[in-house]
């Protein structure tokens, strides 16, 4: 090569046939003889091809923002052989499913992983845990109603529902 660049560069031909025979999980191993001039062949390593289908990608199902208190069911893709949940680093559950429950308030990264003998897959989600609001104080101006907090209001007269839904409601007396 460093006499004659241009005549040393050269390129390989080949072909490819598929066996007909071959079905999932076959293992084929193969090695090749790479020759030089007249020089003994190099032995190449053995090279292993494993034939198999990988599941569909992972993702889960399920309500990711609850309140404390409450119990979500997460379940992930089927089609792995064992699962990993973990909330900020810490593994909480190794089956395909399971119940988030008893978490305080505040926002939790969910990592999810699904693994078969030659694939794997992994996601990703934020999960939200909403603190319990406290009771509302209905104060009284006049026959204006008003309760503190926000958010949609049921507002109740001998059981029956009204129709107003923000945090006040005007109370007029008919006779």
């Amino acid at each position: 090569s460093a006499s004659d660049p241009l005549g040393s560069q050269g390129s390989i031909h080949y072909r490819i046939r598929i066996k007909s025979d071959v079905v999932m999980e076959d293992i084929i191993e193969n090695t090749a003889a790479i020759y030089f001039d007249y020089n003994a062949p190099i032995i190449t390593n053995t090279a292993t091809t494993i034939f198999y289908i990988c599941p569909e990608p992972i993702s889960i199902t399920g309500t990711l923002e609850i309140c404390e208190g409450e119990t979500t069911l997460l379940m992930a893709t089927d089609g792995y052989e064992a699962y990993s949940w973990l909330i900020d680093g810490e593994n909480i559950a190794t089956e395909q499913s399971f119940g988030l429950e008893n978490f305080i308030a505040g926002s939790y990264t969910l990592v999810y992983e699904g693994t078969t003998e030659f694939c794997s897959s992994t996601g990703e989600v934020e999960v939200t845990i909403n603190a319990i609001p406290g009771a509302p104080t209905i104060t009284q101006n006049a026959n204006t109603l008003t309760a503190s907090g926000n958010g949609v209001f049921v507002w109740t007269l001998n059981g029956e529902a009204l129709s107003d839904t923000d945090n006040s409601i005007n109370i007029n007396e008919s006779r």
